[in-house]
């Protein structure tokens, strides 16, 4: 639960903060990968090969079709209308379905990949390990908020080779603000 909590604290940061306003958000494609194969087995059976092909065939067009998560999404309705499930099952399927329907702005992994942007959340946790981890929790640091966050962002311009722009544009302003 503190996982799903975590995810609407940071949801809701990035949606209300205007730092963020003209970014693409995406949601991690093996993240809608596991709901995917956990409705396959609601829809299917658990460990059947129905669901294993329907998983397998689903997580294909929602990674490489532009109206994939459309797609998918008509399936699993299809069978929710076509078939009889228990309780347990059906409610399985809508809960899975439902995270599909309410993010599905969000997986255009198609569009995505001919813009070259990734669609997993491997780059960016690499990213926090090596920007973030290994400097803000050497042995025996401790930061404030302000003077962490300010480590971290001139760290982020040296680790994404900006520092010469960065220096520039620094200094100019500098010496303009001196000379004012």
């Amino acid at each position: 639960m503190k996982d799903k909590y975590s995810l609407l604290l940071i949801s809701g940061y990035l949606k209300d903060n205007p730092a963020f306003g003209g970014y693409q958000r995406i949601i991690d494609f093996y993240h809608a990968s596991e709901h995917l194969s956990h409705m396959a087995e609601a829809i299917h059976g658990k460990s059947s090969a129905e669901a294993s092909e329907w998983y397998k065939r689903y997580r294909d067009i929602l990674k490489t079709h532009k109206q994939g998560v459309s797609r998918l999404i008509r399936s699993a309705e299809y069978y929710l209308a076509n078939q009889s499930y228990s309780k347990t099952r059906e409610k399985e399927i809508r809960k899975h379905l439902g995270y599909f329907k309410k993010h599905k702005k969000f997986m255009q992994y198609a569009q995505y990949a001919e813009k070259g942007w990734p669609i997993g959340s491997g780059v960016i946790e690499a990213a926090c390990k090596s920007v973030v981890k290994q400097r803000m929790c050497r042995s025996g640091q401790r930061w404030s908020i302000a003077g962490g966050q300010a480590i971290l962002n001139l760290r982020s311009v040296v680790k994404s080779n900006r520092w010469e722009n960065f220096w520039n544009e620094f200094t100019k302003r500098y010496y303009t603000n001196l000379a004012a």
